[in-house]
């Protein structure tokens, strides 16, 4: 089954009434080492899908150029999403030319600290990124390792065999995605989803005294 999806950020002020047969939504949380880096439409675009009822996922828009700027990011990037629930990835969005400049080691190593450690606070994670970045600077374990999202806008499908690629119509980017990531994510309790607790009712009489109560488990 193939999911449909687009994704967005503060340059997307979209009708959603447009899109009421969307399967999931990517959103932008920001860019950058700071704080202030926050998308601006990020609350409203994520609550806007929340209340739909449209599964989601994020994104953050890498500058990084060592391996500690993107601790950095990932850091900032956790505390603008936490006590969120996404039910697809995490992604760090790698496509600036002062990256690709960098060499596969780097721009590997790049993606390798960001993904551990969103990955290490509980989320599935994975990485944005061309074709040209896919092919000539992101390395094989790294492809092995995270779940891709990759840009190939001007084809009818993608060249390379990834869960996840993005096209463009009219001002929007779509997305399509070969993966039930809800259904993993959900499963596995990540990305802010924990596990059920049930309750139970229970019954505790002590000489003349009785106590009844929920309690979970």
């Amino acid at each position: 089954m193939m999911f449909e999806g687009i994704d967005i950020s503060e340059f997307n002020n979209i009708n959603w009434d447009s899109y009421k047969n969307l399967n999931f939504v990517i959103i932008r949380a920001g860019y950058g080492r700071y704080e202030n880096q926050k998308d601006k439409l990020f609350e409203q675009h994520y609550s806007n899908a929340k209340n739909r009822n449209i599964p989601k996922g994020c994104y953050w828009y890498s500058y990084a150029k060592s391996v500690s700027e993107a601790i950095e990011e990932a850091n900032v990037c956790l505390k603008i999403i936490k006590g969120k629930q996404f039910e697809y990835p995490i992604y760090i969005d790698v496509e600036e030319k002062t990256q690709f400049a960098l060499g596969k080691e780097m721009v590997s190593s790049i993606i390798k600290a960001f993904c551990e450690t969103v990955e290490k606070a509980g989320y599935c994670v994975g990485f944005y990124c061309n074709l040209n970045f896919y092919n000539n600077v992101v390395s094989d374990d790294i492809k092995k390792r995270f779940t891709c999202w990759l840009a190939q806008w001007d084809v009818n499908t993608p060249s390379v065999s990834v869960p996840m690629w993005q096209y463009h119509v009219d001002s929007v980017d779509h997305d399509k995605c070969s993966v039930d990531f809800p259904k993993i994510i959900k499963e596995r309790h990540l990305n802010g989803f924990r596990p059920e607790t049930k309750k139970i009712k229970v019954t505790i009489e002590f000489d003349d005294h009785k106590y009844s109560g929920l309690l979970e488990g």
